[in-house]
């Protein structure tokens, strides 16, 4: 009867588990490729573009173990999931309604930093945790995974294409307001995950971490991953070159005619997604 149960649970939540990955990616979708056009319309040099996106990046190393400790102490993991899609939301909106609060400025430098570090620790950090958790409403059928994660590469396709078309139209101020639509859609789509399943592996004792790097396994692994890392971020060279057809074709510029179609922007944005799994899928065979 209780295998019954699992296995019906597991079942039924899918389709809210994979929505979740769908919505998620979608504002991961929106934020890669159009976050700097968005900053250079500010306004802002290149030196200050990469240093807020290398702040962002730089608390991905140390987010996720925050994020992973948190998870593992929380009597409900559902709630803390929409409470980071909430923060993101809100620090998007910030930004967006800046203008009105301070009299038609920009937003400062200042307030950027902020809000690219808050992004970053309350979102960007969550995806290890929600794996962890789609795996625990599995169960038994674990196996299924895949089936439940591509729905991620799917978000952030549709959504850096949608937001290709909407940027070709309207000008790089509409990359906020697609950032603001996609953590909307997150926040709803993890309100509607299943309640916290039994968890498949017991919270990680103190000084787990320590003992573990401590360990020639631990070690092993820890390098696997740092590689790993540098083949995904192998993708940004991908960026960069969309970035630099984008201004090419004009797009946000007043201009009778783009040099670049638009349908070849997109097709090197999906070109990205899947150089990222690639190197993702790569990096997860040579740890196992």
């Amino acid at each position: 009867m209780l295998r019954a149960q699992s296995a019906l649970r597991s079942t039924g939540s899918r389709p809210a588990l994979a929505a979740g990955y769908f919505a998620y990616f979608c504002v991961v979708g929106v934020y890669t490729p159009y976050i700097s056009l968005w900053l250079a319309a500010q306004g802002h040099s290149a030196l200050v573009i990469g240093q807020l996106l290398a702040l962002a990046s730089g608390l991905r190393i140390f987010g996720p173990f925050a994020v992973a400790w948190l998870f593992d102490h929380a009597r409900s993991r559902r709630r803390w999931f929409v409470a980071a899609a909430v923060v993101a939301t809100a620090v998007w909106a910030l930004v967006a309604v800046w203008p009105w609060l301070a009299g038609g400025a920009a937003p400062t430098l200042a307030l950027l930093v902020l809000v690219f570090a808050l992004y970053s620790l309350s979102f960007n950090s969550l995806m290890s945790a929600y794996d962890a958790y789609v795996l625990d409403c599995l169960g038994k059928e674990q196996r299924d995974y895949g089936q439940l994660r591509w729905w991620g590469s799917a978000g952030f396709i549709v959504s850096s294409t949608l937001l290709g078309q909407w940027l070709a139209v309207g000008g790089p101020g509409v990359v906020l307001w697609g950032l603001l639509l996609a953590c909307l859609a997150t926040v709803v789509g993890f309100l509607r995950l299943p309640t916290d399943p039994p968890r498949q592996v017991a919270p990680a004792p103190a000084g787990a971490v320590a003992a573990a790097l401590r360990q020639p396994v631990g070690r092993d692994r820890t390098a696997t991953s740092i590689a790993g890392d540098v083949a995904k971020h192998r993708e940004r060279r991908t960026w960069l070159d969309f970035e630099r057809l984008v201004r090419d074709a004009g797009i946000g510029v007043p201009s009778d005619h783009a040099a670049v179609p638009v349908a070849s922007i997109l097709r090197l944005a999906i070109a990205a997604r899947i150089r990222f799994d690639r190197s993702l899928l790569a990096s997860a065979v040579i740890d196992a």
